[in-house]
């Protein structure tokens, strides 16, 4: 008897080290539950209030994705955006129709994509979306989106693209959604002129009586060319319909943008638009010469952009704001590694809900447990990375590091007094910067507080500088 019973404790000791993070993987090669993602998707259950954590091990899907609507609280997690590649070649030449040309349809409310690169690779042959987002509240982060024409259907709804990269020519960025692309790269292909083409925007707000369109939102972007595109050859968008709305926020522009910024398309679609910008760059950090601005398209103001294009704000819909920074805000990655006796064992990370256990482009396991067993588990614990995972499948950096420089800074100073209630407070009016754990800029501005909790939840790092240039810094967590 006692045989059998330190059996079974063993098999459960198992069990628990490698418990099941996600509820399904993905493995092109056959490892895993699935070979698709379509597969994948289709074993949700209708309709299911619970997070799906789907994972995806890198290799190349060829394949026309659909997440339906019945697919809600959907998470679809890549191995490595560079190497999890989605891509199909479906366009109006093969007898399709332009909106049906979806690499992905994302029809799922709450649907949360991470480390993927979506493509539609029929290449200069008219429209040929790599995505078509028609849910609610989804967020995108780390993703690249790659076409040439219509790139980046945004249908309807509201959705959240964080740290992605989009790839096009003409109009590749277009629809009537309230979408916000921050801190993404916006990269420009030779053979287009046209970046963003919103359509009339469905969300609208009523400020003091007049309209406030929410529509598409650029913030803390690269707008960037390939080096075939020539000079002064974009414009930043131009309104596909009447009620159009797309603004850029602290973005940096390349040479490729035109001096007059914005297009007209047809009629007078242009005189109902907002076709507006704040505080724009060069690549060189000057601003932008706006002298030459489409006099229809407008410059805004601080307190506009504070109270109007913050994420709270414009994200809100009937009365209620959406947070997606839950959805994708990482945690911090595992340390205090160890490696002894074919075991692997860390520090736990605060609410994460498992690892991921990787050497090399290899994932070994997944784990509930801090700890790790496998036969094979030789050389030292800095031959292994391990990333926490978040209740929405988020993952962690796999070394622990923070590239805003806070780590040089004093973590308190005399600048920052209190934080509270998800208010960090200051001294004196300072100039502060608001960052994620893996250096991503969510906000910034300058004020003698800042706070965080009506718009961001989980852990960031605050910087803060004076005029006389003394420096502070603070990590701090809202949950």
């Amino acid at each position: 008897m006692k045989k059998y019973l330190f059996i079974g404790l063993m098999l459960f000791a198992c069990f628990t080290i490698h418990a099941q993070v996600f509820n399904y993987v993905v493995d092109k090669n056959g490892s895993a539950d699935f070979t698709s993602i379509q597969e994948a998707i289709n074993a949700v259950s209708s309709n299911n209030n619970e997070r799906t954590l789907i994972f995806v091990k890198n290799g190349t899907y060829y394949e026309k994705v659909q997440v339906s609507t019945d697919k809600i609280n959907v998470s679809l997690i890549g191995q490595d955006a560079e190497k999890v590649r989605l891509t199909y070649d479906d366009n109006p030449q093969k007898g399709t129709s332009p909106a049906d040309t979806y690499t992905m349809l994302a029809g799922g409310n709450g649907l949360y994509v991470e480390n993927m690169t979506i493509e539609n690779s029929s290449g200069d042959v008219g429209q040929a979306i790599a995505i078509r987002t028609t849910g609610d509240t989804m967020a995108f982060k780390n993703c690249h989106f790659i076409g040439f024409q219509d790139t980046y259907y945004a249908h309807k709804n509201r959705q959240y693209n964080l740290n992605c990269t989009v790839k096009g020519a003409t109009d590749f960025i277009y629809g009537d959604a309230t979408a916000v692309f921050d801190s993404c790269t916006i990269n420009c292909v030779k053979g287009g002129s046209y970046i963003s083409a919103p359509a009339d925007t469905k969300l609208i707000s009523w400020i003091y009586g007049k309209k406030f369109l929410h529509g598409l939102l650029f913030r803390y972007c690269n707008v960037t060319a390939d080096d075939d595109v020539p000079v002064s050859s974009y414009y930043l968008g131009r309104p596909w319909q009447p009620d159009a709305s797309s603004v850029y926020i602290s973005c940096v522009l390349g040479r490729h943008i035109k001096a007059e910024g914005w297009s007209t398309w047809s009629g007078d679609n242009h005189l109902s638009a907002v076709f507006a910008e704040y505080q724009n760059k060069n690549e060189d950090g000057s601003l932008t010469d706006i002298s030459q601005r489409a006099e229809w398209s407008s410059q805004l103001d601080s307190a506009t952009v504070a109270s109007r294009y913050k994420l709270s704000y414009f994200l809100r819909k009937n009365g209620k704001t959406w947070d997606p920074l839950r959805m994708t805000l990482e945690q911090e990655s595992p340390n205090g590694v160890s490696l002894g006796n074919n075991t692997l064992s860390w520090n736990a990370v605060d609410n994460a809900i498992g690892y991921v256990v990787f050497k090399n482009d290899s994932v070994l396991g997944f784990t509930s447990t801090t700890m790790f067993q496998a036969t094979n588990l030789t050389g030292n614990s800095t031959d292994y990375q391990i990333k926490s995972v978040t209740k929405y499948g988020a993952l962690s950096l796999s070394t622990y590091s923070i590239p805003t420089g806070v780590n040089g800074l004093p973590k308190n100073t005399k600048l920052i007094q209190t934080y509270k209630n998800g208010i960090v407070n200051f001294s004196q009016v300072v100039n502060y910067q608001v960052f994620t754990l893996s250096g991503v800029l969510v906000d910034s501005g300058k004020s003698d507080n800042v706070n965080i909790q009506t718009e961001h939840s989980g852990m960031y790092i605050v910087q803060v500088k004076n005029n006389r240039g003394e420096t502070a810094a603070i990590k701090i967590m809202n949950q």
